[in-house]
C-alpha cells in the first residue's frame, strides 16, 4: 500500500518537468503559450494526484478522477495537435533544404516516437504483477520527453 502511494507521489511530482518550457515561455513573454502549457501540466498533475487507474490508491480527490483523466487526455491531445501542426509547418519550410532544421525535425520525431512508446509501455504494466515501479519508470520518462518536446517546439 505504501509503495503504491509513493508511486502516486512520484508520478504526480514528475510534472515538475513542465516548469522548463513554462519558465522559458514566460521569459520570452509568450504568456498565452505558457498558460496553455500550465493548464496541460495542471491537468496531468490533478489526474495523477487522483489516479486509481493502475490500482494506485490516489493521493486526493479520487472521486474526481474520472473528470481529471478526461481533462488530461483532452489537454494532451490538443497539445499533440499543436506539436503536429508546428512540425508539419516547419517540415514544409525546411523539406527542400538539407541542413540543421531538417535534421532537428528528424531527431524531434525520434524523441516523440520514443516518448509515446514509453507512455504506451507504462500503460501496459499490470500492477497485480507488482509492476508499479515499471509503470512509474516509463511514465516519468514520458513526462520528461513530453515537456522537453513542448519546450523545443513551442
Amino acid at each position: 500500500m505504501y509503495w503504491a502511494l509513493f508511486i502516486n507521489y512520484l508520478v504526480t511530482t514528475s510534472n515538475i518537468f513542465a516548469l522548463i518550457p513554462i519558465i522559458r515561455l514566460l521569459s520570452e513573454k509568450a504568456h498565452g503559450k505558457a498558460f496553455f502549457v500550465s493548464v496541460t501540466a495542471l491537468s496531468s498533475f490533478l489526474m495523477h494526484l487522483s489516479e486509481t487507474k493502475h490500482r494506485l490508491p490516489g493521493i486526493a480527490w479520487q472521486r474526481f478522477g474520472y473528470y481529471f483523466i478526461w481533462l488530461d487526455r483532452i489537454m494532451a491531445t490538443i497539445c499533440g495537435l499543436f506539436i503536429g501542426y508546428d512540425l508539419f509547418v516547419d517540415y514544409k519550410k525546411s523539406h527542400s533544404i538539407i541542413g540543421y532544421k531538417s535534421i532537428m525535425t528528424r531527431l524531434l520525431l525520434i524523441k516523440i516516437i520514443f516518448g509515446l512508446s514509453c507512455n504506451a509501455l507504462s500503460e501496459r504494466f499490470d500492477p497485480i504483477a507488482n509492476n508499479h515501479s515499471l509503470f512509474a519508470f516509463f511514465h516519468i520518462i514520458w513526462h520528461y520527453l513530453a515537456y522537453d518536446t513542448i519546450n523545443e517546439v513551442f
